[in-house]
């Protein structure tokens, strides 16, 4: 399975003499004939070794000799000039690059004073629980009163004589009431437990770093990291647009700029800072093709505070929409 590389492959080449000079060869096919060689002097006509389509550039050629095809054979080249030659044979398709890694996301910014959350100290440790009162003793219970005795029986009486009634007997005495038994002891009141110790009260949280709307600011030059900022504008059917007009909320410096095509062009697009050009004037791309600056002029790349930037369109009826990619600067 063929093997893709994600880097740039640099080509050196190698020096053969192939027919009557000595070239430097980048390419051969599987018969060892060159298709793709530069040098100072072009292959004699007849020379073998070259094959039918070969490239060849020569290194010190002007404007118009400087890249020659093989119009001739492998067994005798005819080596002419693109503009001059008869019809060459079609040039071989290039390979398709392998697609390039996504870059990793950019680190977040920190957030500023205002929306940064201090730490929340930690919790105060709760203390222990006093121990539970001991449940006091029940009293005991008193005796119970002895019973009185029951009293006597009267004797009965004699029987009298005849009519006579004998005596009644006598009553016994009452029995005596027993005695109350003692009230039990009232049980002690356990120990009131003792109260847990008050928690420690959490650090305040660090106070964030300063900002300005969300945007945090850094020093040009020094080792920092950015929150980078993107400005979004429709530069469609105007020559001019204007993004700030003396009115720029801050300084900040533009890295980067594109445009998105979203219908017909015909002219370039350019940025400016009111007077001073910070791009080149570029050629618009096709429809929904993406294009960038080919340069930043980094004398005027900055924009001042209360400062302007506007878009310029060679042709006002082109179709666009336009990103800046910028960082703040103090």
């Amino acid at each position: 399975m063929a093997k893709l590389f994600n880097r740039s492959v640099l080509i050196a080449g190698e020096l053969r003499k192939v027919g009557t000079p000595v070239v430097t060869v980048i390419t051969w096919d599987k018969d060892d004939d060159v298709t793709y060689a530069t040098g100072a002097t072009v292959p004699t006509d007849t020379d073998a070794g070259y094959a039918k389509g070969c490239i060849f550039i020569q290194t010190d050629g002007g404007v118009g000799t400087t890249l020659y095809v093989n119009e001739g054979t492998a067994a005798s080249a005819d080596f002419n000039l693109p503009t001059t030659g008869s019809q060459g044979a079609t040039g071989y398709t290039g390979y398709t690059g392998p697609t390039g890694y996504t870059g990793t996301t950019g680190y977040t910014g920190y957030t500023g004073a205002g929306n940064f959350t201090g730490y929340t100290g930690p919790t105060g440790y709760t203390g222990p629980t006093g121990p539970t009162g001991y449940t006091g003793y029940t009293g005991a219970t008193g005796p119970t009163g002895y019973t009185g005795y029951t009293g006597y029986t009267g004797e009965t009486g004699y029987t009298g004589a005849g009519n006579f009634t004998g005596y009644t007997g006598y009553t016994g005495p009452t029995g005596y009431t027993g005695y109350t038994g003692p009230i039990g002891e009232t049980g002690y009141t356990g120990y009131t437990g003792y109260t847990g110790a008050t928690g420690y009260t959490g650090y305040t949280g660090y106070t964030g770093p300063t900002d300005v709307d969300g945007i945090p600011a850094g020093t040009i030059g020094t080792d920092l990291e950015y929150m980078p900022f993107i400005i979004a504008k429709n530069i469609s059917n105007a020559a001019t647009t204007s993004i700030y007009s003396s009115n720029a909320p801050f300084k900040f410096r533009i890295i980067d700029a594109w445009v998105v095509v979203t219908g017909g062009t015909d002219g370039t697009w350019q940025l400016d800072d009111g007077a001073n050009a910070i791009t080149t004037a570029d050629n618009l791309p096709a429809d929904t093709t993406i294009g960038h600056a080919t340069s930043l002029d980094d004398t005027q790349w900055e924009i001042e505070a209360n400062g302007s930037l506007r878009a310029l369109l060679s042709v006002a009826t082109d179709d666009a929409f336009l990103y800046i990619l910028a960082i703040r600067v103090v």
